[in-house]
C-alpha cells in the first residue's frame, strides 16, 4: 500500500442521495483528485415524518474531525490528510 498526501478542497452534507443524509469529502491529490464519503449519517428526507441517526457514520465524521484537530465540519477545507 502507498500513502500519499490529499488536500481537503472542500466538503459537503447533503439529503439528496436516497432519503439518508451523507457527508462529503473532495480531495485532492498529486495524481488527480477523488470525493470520500456517502457514509450515512442519519435516515430521513424532505418532508419525512421519522428522522434517526446513524451511530458508525457519526462516528466517521467525528474521527475524521479528531485526527485533522477541526471542531467544525466546514473547517476541514485547506487541511491535509493522509
Amino acid at each position: 500500500m502507498e500513502i500519499k498526501n490529499a488536500l481537503i478542497t472542500s466538503t459537503s452534507i447533503t439529503m439528496a442521495d436516497h432519503d439518508c443524509l451523507t457527508f462529503w469529502l473532495t480531495l485532492k491529490l498529486e495524481s488527480g483528485g477523488v470525493n470520500f464519503g456517502g457514509y450515512c449519517i442519519g435516515h430521513g428526507g424532505l418532508d419525512a415524518d421519522r428522522f434517526d441517526s446513524s451511530p458508525k457514520g457519526l462516528e466517521a465524521m467525528m474521527r475524521i474531525m479528531d485526527v485533522v484537530g477541526v471542531s467544525k465540519w466546514e473547517d476541514l477545507a485547506g487541511k491535509y490528510i493522509r
